[in-house]
C-alpha cells in the first residue's frame, strides 16, 4: 500500500486505488465488491466503475472478471504508466514526500497503523468492547464506518448502550435477544424511545 501513496493521479483515482490497496493481501490481490469500494470512498457506483477502468488503462490495477463470480483486483503500482491527463509540476527540485490525503468533509475519522494501513474507524473499538454480543465484527465495523459518527454521536451511542445492557430484554434468556451489533448500529437503536428517554434523563442529572 505504501507504494501507492506517492503516485501522481487525481484525488478520485487515488481514493479508489487506496481503497483497493487497503484490502489487498501481500500479493496485492483483493476481492471487494463495487459496493464496498463505494462505501469506503464515498463515491457513487458509476464513478467507481469509471475510475477502476482508468486505473486499469495505466496499469495501476488489473481486474480479473469471471462470469458468475466476484471480480478480483490486483494492485500493481510497479507497472504504473503515468496518467496522460495529470500534469505534475516538473520545475521543482524538492524531493517528493509521501503525503496522506486529507479526508473529504464528512468522511469518518480514521487512524493508520505503522504501515499506513487504515484500521478501524475512530470510536469503533470502544463501542465493540462495550457491546455484549460480539458477533460479526467486520459487518459491525462496516456499519460504523457508514454511520460516520462524530464525537458527540459516539458519546450518545455509548451512553445508550450502557442503558440498553441493563434493560430487561437484553438480560433475559442469557442475552438471547440482544441484536447483532451491526443490526443495532444500522437500526440506530440508541434513538429508541425507552433508551433515548433514559439517556436524556441521565444527561439532566
Amino acid at each position: 500500500m505504501a507504494k501507492c501513496w506517492p503516485i501522481q493521479c487525481t484525488p478520485t483515482q487515488k481514493s479508489v486505488l487506496i481503497a483497493l490497496a487497503d484490502q489487498a493481501n501481500d500479493d496485492g490481490v483483493c476481492w471487494p465488491s463495487v459496493g464496498t469500494i463505494v462505501e469506503r470512498t464515498c463515491l457513487c457506483e458509476r464513478v467507481v466503475r469509471r475510475v477502476i477502468a482508468e486505473l486499469e488503462k495505466v496499469s495501476l490495477v488489473r481486474a480479473d472478471r469471471v462470469s458468475g463470480k466476484s471480480t478480483s483486483y490486483t494492485v500493481t503500482p510497479a507497472l504504473h504508466a503515468p496518467l496522460h491527463d495529470v500534469h505534475p509540476c516538473t520545475t521543482s527540485r524538492t524531493p517528493l514526500h509521501v503525503v496522506h490525503p486529507t479526508p473529504a468533509r464528512g468522511a469518518p475519522p480514521y487512524t493508520l497503523n505503522r504501515k499506513g494501513t487504515v484500521i478501524e474507524p475512530a470510536g469503533f473499538e470502544e463501542f465493540w468492547k462495550a457491546y455484549p454480543r460480539k458477533k460479526s465484527k467486520g459487518d459491525a465495523e462496516k456499519a460504523w464506518r457508514a454511520l460516520k459518527p462524530d464525537e458527540h454521536l459516539q458519546e450518545s451511542i455509548l451512553n445508550a448502550l450502557r442503558i440498553a445492557t441493563t434493560s430487561e430484554d437484553w438480560l433475559k434468556d442469557s442475552g438471547k435477544w440482544i441484536p447483532y451489533p451491526a443490526t443495532w448500529i444500522r437500526g440506530k437503536r440508541w434513538t429508541d424511545d425507552e433508551v433515548s428517554s433514559a439517556n436524556d434523563f441521565a444527561g439532566n442529572l
